[in-house]
């Protein structure tokens, strides 16, 4: 229902569409021009934000420069019915965006000023926090979404302006960010209490289930074997992602580009174990040129980042969307993988990887 209310807004998408074309046309213009923060906002930021329906001349919608509690200042506190709601902060056009302390003060600034909602932004791709979620700044992304065609995942224009719209001024004004925030970061907290319960079943929950079962031959030791076994089977195929049937796809075929987009997907399907990693490179039949194994620390998978061969292996196979690449990498750096990509490409290498 949520969902449907996002994509039905009365913020016209068609017009939203249409912006980012024209940013698109921008983005071409001034790709390598190294645009410095103020033209960035006035080119690329401002325009959006009004397409989202905010007034961005109007100080009682958009404040300009808004003082936060602790004597800094936010680039952008959008406000509805003069109550800010969200703040965005601006970087160089195409700037990098993962640094740790950058996003540790945008979400800073939001949570000291009581704000739910943060964006952080290069004027090209934009990535949404939810200031109040208990967890480290970088983990409070709920999904980031980029005009850049390069990097919008195989997107359409169409479903990149329902992405936006999210962050228009009807969504906030009725709550969407925040249900749709709640839904999916509850669903990301039930997922990992689920993976402990169904790796280390409760005997309560063992003797529930055989009770129910009404078969007394099947032991507990058995019970708790198949829950496992049904788990990572089932996390094998991730959840449909709310807001885009494109991110929706699990099995690309080998002339699709898995998707760039950090979505709420990361936080539906939860964190693999090393068992499951091996099971999801056998079942698209895939080995890495060079040895690789998995390391597993008190159960728990650990992320080892790849080197980039090994990463291009898994994007070139075209049996991987990004997001499972990130689940075996544990590295989200899609801007600078990108570019050693191209330049690999560039140079005329070839990626080696063997059925």
């Amino acid at each position: 229902m949520l969902m449907d209310c996002l994509a039905t807004c009365s913020l016209s998408n068609g017009l939203l569409s249409k912006c980012i074309e024209s940013l698109r046309i921008q983005l071409d213009r001034h790709r390598k021009d190294g645009l410095k923060e103020y033209p960035t906002r006035t080119i690329f930021i401002d325009p959006l934000l009004t397409a989202l329906g905010w007034d961005v001349c109007d100080p009682d919608e958009v404040e300009l420069e808004h003082p936060t509690v602790d004597g800094k200042s936010v680039d952008y506190a959008m406000k509805v019915n003069r109550k800010v709601v969200l703040h965005l902060e601006a970087k160089q056009l195409g700037g990098p965006l993962d640094d740790v302390k950058s996003i540790t003060q945008v979400v800073g600034y939001a949570a000291n000023d009581g704000i739910e909602w943060c964006v952080l932004t290069n004027g090209v791709r934009y990535k949404v926090y939810k200031a109040s979620e208990k967890a480290s700044a970088p983990d409070k992304l709920l999904f980031e979404v980029s005009i850049d065609p390069k990097d919008a995942g195989g997107l359409t224009v169409e479903e990149l302006a329902r992405q936006f719209n999210r962050l228009s001024r009807e969504s906030m004004a009725k709550g969407l960010l925040d249900q749709l925030g709640t839904e999916i970061f509850t669903t990301g907290k039930v997922r990992k209490a689920l993976d402990h319960i169904f790796a280390e079943a409760p005997a309560s929950f063992v003797r529930l289930i055989r009770k129910t079962m009404s078969d007394p031959s099947v032991t507990p030791s058995q019970i708790e074997e198949a829950l496992r076994r049904i788990w990572d089977t089932g996390k094998q195929t991730p959840p449909a992602t709310p807001g885009g049937t494109d991110s929706q796809k699990q099995t690309p075929r080998p002339s699709e580009r898995p998707s760039a987009e950090y979505s709420e997907t990361h936080h539906m399907a939860g964190k693999r174990d090393a068992d499951a990693i091996a099971n999801l490179l056998a079942s698209r039949g895939f080995k890495f040129s060079t040895n690789y194994t998995p390391k597993v620390n008190k159960g728990a998978w650990v992320p080892k980042v790849l080197d980039d061969i090994q990463r291009w292996e898994m994007l070139e196979s075209g049996k991987f969307t990004r997001d499972e690449i990130d689940l075996v990498t544990g590295d989200r750096r899609h801007t600078w993988f990108d570019r050693t990509v191209q330049d690999m490409k560039d140079s005329g290498a070839k990626p080696v990887f063997r059925e």
